[in-house]
């Protein structure tokens, strides 16, 4: 559960606390809310910011990986994947600097850009989801049709978690099936049902134009998840590459 910072009741007396928690609980998950109502706090409720920074990741002599480099919220757990992954490739450019396979420097320059390219576009959408901005009703349209769709539940889950590359979650192909999993029994936003028809009304003849346009008015309104799939991928193209983001 989360609250934005400005937003928790930090002041509030612990038994107000676990109230609210369990409030929120019964929105998501009212089974797991009951067995909590029934329970005992255990310990002390604990808050805490994190800085983000994203730092140059080497100089003569040294080099960085993991927090050191670029620390963000924790509320993605995107920092362990991208440590790993980031020492992997250290690892990598001081080997080939000190086997003879190039000069050290230069491999490191080439770590520092891939860590970049690694973690900028996510190290950006965790700022971004940081905030936690109540969700539009478009989003929550989205978002539910995801839930309903095993396949695009797993999916969203594996962005969310750096496990699943935007580029392979967000294509055409993909967005067009979820949107098969709208609920209209709930009722849809106006600009949901316009998008379902760019998708799948146009002529086959004349769908390329709107169909491109629909691709991006959809990650427009899932707000930081779109921004980062927008950064990321092209629909139905080979993801963009970038130089260094210093």
């Amino acid at each position: 559960m989360a609250w934005p910072s400005a937003a928790f009741p930090a002041a509030a007396a612990g038994n107000e606390i676990d109230r609210l928690v369990v409030d929120a609980f019964t929105e998501v998950d009212p089974d797991f809310a009951a067995r909590l109502a029934g329970t005992a706090r255990a310990g002390q409720w604990l808050t805490g910011a994190v800085p983000n920074f994203l730092r140059r990741p080497h100089g003569p002599g040294w080099a960085l990986v993991g927090d050191a480099g670029a620390t963000r919220d924790p509320i993605t757990a995107s920092g362990i994947t991208h440590a790993l992954l980031s020492a992997e490739l250290l690892a990598d450019a001081v080997h080939t600097g000190l086997t003879g396979g190039a000069p050290l420097p230069r491999t490191l320059a080439a770590y520092g850009r891939r860590r970049d390219e690694l973690v900028r576009d996510h190290y950006d959408y965790t700022r971004d989801y940081a905030r936690i901005a109540a969700h539009s009703a478009e989003e929550q349209a989205l978002i539910e049709a995801m839930s309903r769709s095993p396949h695009h539940a797993r999916a969203m889950v594996g962005v969310f978690a750096t496990a699943v590359p935007p580029a392979d979650f967000y294509t055409r192909a993909g967005f067009r099936e979820l949107f098969d999993y709208l609920n209209d029994a709930a009722g849809l936003p106006l600009g949901i049902r316009a998008l379902r028809l760019l998708l799948h009304g146009a002529p086959e003849a004349l769908s390329a134009a709107p169909r491109a346009l629909a691709d991006r008015l959809i990650a427009a309104r899932l707000g930081p998840m779109g921004r980062l799939l927008l950064r990321s991928a092209r629909p139905d193209r080979t993801p963009r590459t970038e130089g260094n983001h210093r």
